[in-house]
């Protein structure tokens, strides 16, 4: 049992639904819980566990009710982990991925983004969350797109390795920073030999919509991620 060939079969059964677990097993630090024609469940520290079932009563051992956050790819599986593990969960999501080459360099004025817009970006986007995006902002995490050196939208990578937390200010909106911002996330992942992918609120249709202009694969199977406080 090894990574390499449990990314094979994931890539053969539905790269586009299961990109993210692909995309851990990628990560050198990740660890490979189990591997069969049942699914494959993979561990990123004490971060997160994905599976990507194919056969739900196969996996069902493999979940650990005392470990905070999962990705799942089965409906099934949600409401199990809902239901009788006491686990829970917003909306699902849509994952998008990219599998081409990377986007032609633009013109605006991008960079990595530096402590001192936590706030800003915190009170944009996830105001009580200050100290979250701060040490996001230092892991070198998030981007910022600027006009004449103001920030104007920014948008980065999560700790798994998916690319999010887009946003564009109110004032900069139908500038087509959304679109150029993404285009350079995703260059982003690529030169770092990644996959670039998101996962998508199914309630996000303005976000669902610029993945689809950007040409973004779709997975058909809705992931959900399933947390206890």
């Amino acid at each position: 049992m090894n990574k390499k060939d449990a990314e094979e079969f994931l890539i053969s059964a539905d790269r586009y639904s299961f990109v993210d677990t692909i995309s851990l097993l990628r990560k050198e630090e990740s660890e490979l819980l189990h591997f069969s024609d049942d699914g494959v469940v993979v561990r990123l520290g004490d971060e997160l566990v994905s599976i990507a079932s194919l056969n739900l009563e196969g996996v069902l051992k493999y979940i650990d009710p005392d470990f905070p956050l999962y990705t799942v790819h089965d409906e099934g599986l949600r409401n199990y982990m809902i239901g009788e593990l006491g686990y829970q969960n917003e909306e699902g999501c849509l994952s998008f991925s990219w599998w081409g080459e990377a986007f032609p360099s633009s013109s605006f004025d991008i960079k990595r983004l530096t402590s001192e817009y936590a706030h800003a970006v915190a009170g944009a986007y996830y105001p009580e969350g200050e100290e979250w995006i701060r040490e996001n902002i230092e892991k070198g995490f998030l981007y910022g797109l600027f006009e004449n050196g103001e920030l104007a939208a920014f948008a980065g990578f999560h700790r798994e390795g998916s690319m999010g937390m887009l946003h564009v200010l109110d004032e900069y909106r139908r500038k087509g920073y959304g679109e150029a911002l993404e285009k350079f996330v995703i260059n982003r992942a690529l030169s770092a030999g990644s996959i670039p992918y998101c996962h998508v609120y199914t309630s996000n249709n303005a976000s669902i919509q610029l993945q689809r202009k950007l040409g973004l694969s779709e997975g058909m199977r809705p992931v959900w991620w399933l947390w206890k406080d």
